[in-house]
């Protein structure tokens, strides 16, 4: 993938994870931010954020296509930056998404030294940095079977394919095998890693096994395996055992608490960190293996802690856990500032250099250190079944840096070619951008770039939504202010060949009559005037 070995004082390196509505990659770029901001290491980090599949969505998975469509283009912009190093977080990408392999998506990235998060076996020549899937699940299939002697433990696995779900599939196979146990086809289920697979779960139920307990590859499938549960009167912990994996924040506050694997998102962030020091430094890259450790609470049937006392005794050691009413509040006003970004640059929608002018110093008031506009030369219509073909060059229409807005019209928009971006970022120490895909429905349109920590992620996710948005209905104004030009200039041609002679180009009769008002109005200031109309016989065959 690309020597070991760095061009530039600071190195570039890109970061490419799956939705930040997801709890592992929100949790482990936070990490990773702080684990950056305690070293003394001095690079630059562009983040590109995967968007949504429909599966997000759940019961309104209908309710925007559009995201299937464009989803993977985005991590294929970071050919424009000029990276030293690339860290992918394939399994995390790959999770909404299994119909995609290494094979077709690794060389669509730029072939830089390249860091897979969470397995191995993606790319043999590359390094990786993982939590050790197998024997984190192993240890509490064991668990289930050795202290709570249960029988029939169904498994709701992640997307075939995927390297971490093997992984944990392998797991619970071999725990039952090395107990002698019969290992049931009926008693497991393919799932998406998604909240939103309460069909997938009815069906395990209907299916008229018993079950004792129910092993999750992660913890997000577990809400809905709770839902169903209580639903079909089931008591978990009691009636039956559920154990996930990943130890999400919310785990221990579900009711009852989870019993899970803990990913040490910490000491994850570390090993990133650890890893990029080395390259930086020319040390060169070893890969890392980190343990996994079971999280024993009362969903297995351990100790029961309802979810009130869990509350209760987190509130106490720290009172500002929760949100109150003023960081409620807080949430509005941002939901509320985004919807008001939008409305007020669509009054520019006329004028693309006012537009992304008023764009920037929008993003400069909500907080943004920096922030860039890409566009494609030309809207790219990209339809679900086709690949998106990344162009050679854009455009850079807006750029804010602090307090500095500038916006460009078409004519004098700068050209951005591959690996070139990073000139028209400020070089300050440690930047943090983070790319997001701009698009409306089937029409691609390029990325918004802003410099900002990870906290602010969604909200500016959010926002490039309606960017998106925005950027379609000043296409569609700007189509209908070339019509309407189109249609003036051909209306003055139809009205000067209605009221002009041919072959002379002055006016026929029509004209006259026409223009006799017109004339008399320029002229009514004057006492005489002589007016004479001519007809000229047989002119043609002069």
């Amino acid at each position: 993938m690309g020597e070991n070995k760095i061009k530039k004082k600071r190195p570039v390196v890109g970061i490419l994870t799956g939705s930040f509505n997801s709890d592992y990659p929100r949790t482990l770029i936070q990490e990773f931010d702080t684990a950056l901001t305690d070293s003394d290491l001095d690079v630059d980090i562009r983040l590109y954020t995967g968007i949504e599949a429909t599966l997000f969505f759940g019961n309104y998975s209908t309710f925007d296509q559009g995201f299937d469509k464009h989803w993977i283009s985005i991590f294929e912009y970071s050919h424009f930056e000029d990276l030293d190093l690339l860290i992918v977080a394939y399994g995390n990408i790959m999770a909404s998404h299994p119909h995609i392999d290494a094979e077709t998506f690794l060389p669509r990235l730029p072939q830089v030294p390249t860091i897979i998060i969470g397995n191995d076996t993606v790319m043999p020549e590359g390094y990786y940095i993982m939590i050790d899937n197998y024997l984190g699940m192993k240890e509490n299939v064991d668990h289930l079977i050795e202290v709570h002697g249960y029988k029939n433990i169904a498994f709701v696995s992640g997307p075939k394919g995927s390297p971490s779900a093997d992984l944990r599939m392998e797991a619970y196979l071999d725990s039952l095998e090395e107990h002698g146990m019969e290992i049931r086809d009926n008693l497991i289920v393919y799932g998406n890693y998604s909240n939103n697979v309460d069909p997938l779960i009815e069906e395990l139920f209907d299916r008229n096994v018993p079950i004792d307990a129910i092993v999750s590859s992660n913890d997000e499938m577990c809400n809905a395996i709770y839902r169903v549960a209580k639903r079909r009167g089931f008591k978990i912990g009691t009636d039956l055992a559920v154990v996930g994996f990943d130890d999400e924040e919310y785990a221990e506050e579900m009711d009852p608490p989870l019993t899970t694997v803990k990913q040490d998102y910490r000491l994850l962030a570390q090993g990133l960190v650890f890893m990029i020091s080395n390259f930086a430094s020319g040390r060169g890259i070893s890969s890392l293996r980190i343990p996994a450790s079971c999280v024993r609470r009362s969903s297995c049937g351990c100790s029961y802690e309802t979810v009130s006392m869990k509350l209760e005794n987190r509130l106490r050691e720290n009172p500002d856990r929760y949100f109150t009413h003023d960081g409620l509040h807080h949430m509005q006003q941002r939901n509320m500032i985004s919807a008001l970004v939008l409305r007020s640059v669509l009054t520019e929608s006329a004028n693309r250099r006012a537009f992304f002018t008023k764009l920037a110093h929008q993003m400069q008031d909500i907080g943004a250190k920096s922030s860039y506009v890409l566009l494609l030369e030309q809207p790219v219509r990209v339809e679900e079944w086709e690949d998106f073909a990344l162009p050679e060059t854009m455009r850079l229409y807006m750029r804010q840096d602090g307090l500095q807005c500038q916006g460009y019209d078409a004519a004098n928009a700068p050209v951005v070619e591959h690996r070139s971006v990073g000139k028209y970022f400020k070089r300050r120490r440690g930047v943090r951008m983070v790319s997001f895909l701009l698009f409306y429905d089937v029409y691609q349109y390029g990325v918004l770039a802003v410099e900002i920590p990870p906290d602010d992620v969604l909200f500016f996710y959010s926002m490039s939504l309606q960017l998106g948005s925005a950027l379609r209905y000043m296409e569609m104004a700007e189509e209908r202010e070339r019509v309407n030009r189109l249609l003036e200039k051909q209306n003055d041609m139809l009205d000067y060949a209605a009221s002009h002679d041919k072959l002379t180009g002055v006016y026929n009769r029509l004209g006259v009559m026409n223009r006799i008002p017109e004339f008399l109005t320029e002229h009514k200031d004057r006492k005489n005037f002589v007016m004479m109309v001519a007809d000229l016989d047989h002119l043609k065959q002069i």
